[in-house]
């Protein structure tokens, strides 16, 4: 069957053939809100991110974006 498929989801993964996303894609706003407070002097950060795959793909993008400025955040996981 040729179905297409809209999603409304902030699951980029879910994207392909025959399936279209329109949502929150976290990735490009978390990285940009992270280097404007590094910028701006920012130096000491915490970050409270759900304990599933949405909240892994913010806290990678969030500490690799520390990490290139050497710091390291405070991550608390919750369910």
């Amino acid at each position: 069957s040729n179905v297409m498929l809209l999603s409304l989801s902030n699951d980029i993964t879910l994207a392909g053939q025959g399936i279209f996303m329109m949502g929150f894609e976290p990735l490009t706003p978390v990285k940009k809100v992270t280097e404007y407070a590094l910028d701006h002097g920012i130096r000491h950060y915490a970050a409270l991110i759900p304990d599933n795959d949405y909240g892994a793909m913010v806290e990678s993008i969030y500490t690799s974006t520390l990490s290139q400025k050497r710091i390291k955040p405070y991550v608390v996981r919750y369910a």
